[in-house]
């Protein structure tokens, strides 16, 4: 879409203000970027319109209604025709033998050469094992600026290298005042994004009818933050082969049973509003979501409804688990701790188990 906004003349003078708190200082020129999507049905297929400013992707069930939705837009506005999708949001996309290949090499090559990283030598481990960071107060000082930079960027490409997320929240909690351990961390995920420059997630072909299997991993670091000694955990959410969704949260917990317990709580209500979403989106979804957790412990005391001295503290709202499991919304399978996807989540691993587990969560290289 040429234009993102009215076209028709305007009489009267409009003013506009920025929201409140979204106002910083020597950023007062920055603009706000809305995502839309919505869904339209055509003679019983649907179609999907995923709009970022004038931005458009349009997808569906049906060829005929993308093409008329497409002819109706252009009576309407001024539209340019970019063919099939291969460049979004700085997401590119790739037709496969293996399937739709998503990546962000492009921006990857762009944060390298603007940090002045594209010559580096690599690494094929975004950090050393268990490695844990504190203030380090004792070291001198880096470019807090630059330190910033580098870390934000390097959110971005989480999108489609959900294996760093890890490491870059790790260092992100040092932004504020940086030391030379923390750029060092830094340029360690930019010398392995350099490593694994042509990788992306794979969403693999489906031949016949898309099986809408949830799966999905939870895993917990207990006390794996040195600050603050925080409970880290994850959860990933595995659909036809590909990672679609992860995440981090932090609580405090007094053993490792009541933090998987409230990992788990947390990734099956995510777990209810993607199958929600499936089931918006017309795509079929099994009722019961299979939640695959490495703790005997905690299956057991979701089918153990008495309080005693390892419950009786946990907050309430973190057994809405056992409702969703005695509803049969949830199933909690109990997983070998080695083949826990999110263990690539939490921790830093040695460089095998990383390939492994990268490889399961649907990250391949392009040119394999």
């Amino acid at each position: 879409m040429k234009s993102a906004f009215l076209n028709g003349p305007l009489e009267e003078v409009v003013f506009v203000n920025q929201p409140p708190g979204f106002i910083s200082k020597g950023n007062d020129d920055k603009k706000c970027s809305i995502m839309y999507m919505n869904s339209l049905y055509h003679n019983g297929g649907v179609l999907f319109i995923c709009l970022c400013v004038d931005d458009l992707l349009i997808t569906g069930s049906s060829s005929k209604g993308i093409k008329v939705l497409k002819s109706s837009l252009n009576d309407e506005f001024e539209m340019t025709e970019l063919g099939i999708l291969s460049f979004f949001l700085s997401l590119e996309f790739q037709y496969t033998e293996k399937g739709l290949f998503v990546h962000q090499r492009k921006y990857m090559l762009q944060i390298l050469i603007k940090f002045n990283m594209l010559n580096c030598n690599t690494s094929e481990t975004l950090a050393k094992m268990n490695l844990k960071m504190d203030h380090c107060e004792n070291e001198a000082t880096v470019d807090a600026t630059l330190f910033r930079q580098i870390v934000r960027s390097l959110w971005y490409i989480c999108h489609s290298r959900p294996k760093i997320s890890f490491s870059v929240g790790m260092i992100s909690k040092f932004m504020s005042n940086p030391r030379h351990s923390h750029m060092i961390a830094a340029k360690r995920i930019l010398r392995y994004l350099r490593e694994t420059l042509d990788f992306g997630i794979v969403f693999p072909h489906q031949d016949e009818k898309i099986s809408s299997h949830l799966v999905v991993f939870s895993d917990s670091h207990w006390c794996g933050d040195v600050l603050d000694r925080k409970n880290t955990m994850w959860y990933v959410f595995m659909i036809v082969g590909a990672s679609i969704s992860s995440k981090k949260k932090k609580v405090v917990a007094l053993s490792t049973c009541e933090v998987e317990y409230i990992a788990a709580c947390h990734t099956a209500c995510q777990a209810l509003w993607i199958s929600s979403l499936l089931l918006e989106l017309d795509i079929e979804s099994e009722d019961v979501i299979e939640l695959l957790i490495d703790s005997k412990s905690t299956i057991d005391l979701t089918k153990n409804h008495v309080s005693h001295g390892r419950s009786k503290h946990i907050k309430t709202k973190y057994h809405v688990l056992r409702h969703q499991v005695a509803e049969g919304r949830i199933k909690l399978v109990h997983y070998k701790i080695e083949a826990q996807l999110a263990n690539i989540m939490t921790k830093s691993l040695k460089m095998e188990r990383s390939r492994e587990l990268r490889k399961k969560i649907g990250i391949q290289n392009l040119k394999d």
